[in-house]
């Protein structure tokens, strides 16, 4: 059997935690390691994943040091042969894995999967505030997002793992470069992503730069390689 190493990083997410954990354990026998990498919390965040024992593994990053830094210490201790992220509050649907591991396989020449992602908004936000914040939002999108991946381990190898000097855009960073490495678009729905008051803040002006650098290296490589935007 193929087997899915899972990396979940995690900043202050206690809340949401044990969702995200039971949606990844809920997936079978394909799973393996499920390595969350608690990147300085100050709140419940490493105990809830302490306790919760094999197969979950717990990593802490020495003070805050962004997602793309707790993705790249997850993924160095990574052993099977594919690697799936979940960010720590979102979750996903049964068979995430399953459906993403088949389509992989029946396409030895791609080196990674994305699926559908379809936006919930968290219900401890007031009912109004909740419709507002999905009325924002597409009812589905394809997954363009860590979430959504499940990659060969070996691409990280080939392509390199998340650029940490991005505190925000190092995903659109890393599938900028991977996406020559050829990847199967699965139709379906099999994430959800959560809506909540903190992550409507990530295009805040502190981090507006990191997304600007991110577009700008994407459009350096298109021009390097001569490829379209």
């Amino acid at each position: 059997m193929k087997r899915v190493d899972v990396v979940i990083p995690a900043f202050n997410v206690s809340a949401f935690l044990g969702e995200a954990l039971d949606s990844v354990l809920a997936q079978g026998p394909s799973v393996g390691k499920v390595i969350v990498v608690d990147d300085g919390s100050s709140d419940g965040t490493a105990t809830h994943a302490a306790a919760r024992g094999a197969p979950v593994e717990l990593v802490q990053l020495q003070g805050n040091q962004g997602a793309a830094a707790a993705r790249n210490a997850g993924i160095a201790r990574c052993a099977a042969e594919y690697v799936a992220f979940l960010d720590a509050d979102d979750r996903w649907l049964p068979d995430k894995l399953d459906v993403q591991i088949a389509a992989l396989s029946g396409a030895p020449e791609c080196a990674f999967a994305i699926c559908r992602v379809r936006p919930f908004a968290d219900l401890e936000m007031p009912a109004a505030e909740r419709a507002a914040l999905l009325a924002q939002q597409p009812a589905e999108m394809e997954g363009w997002l860590a979430s959504a991946l499940v990659a060969r381990r070996s691409l990280f190898a080939q392509a390199g793992v998340f650029a940490d000097d991005l505190r925000m855009g190092e995903v659109i960073d890393w599938f900028s470069r991977v996406r020559p490495f050829g990847h199967v678009a699965i139709p379906a729905v099999l994430v959800e992503r959560r809506m909540h008051r903190n992550n409507t803040t990530r295009l805040a002006e502190e981090h507006r730069r990191d997304y600007l650098l991110a577009a700008h290296r994407h459009l350096a490589r298109q021009r390097a390689t001569g490829g379209g935007g």
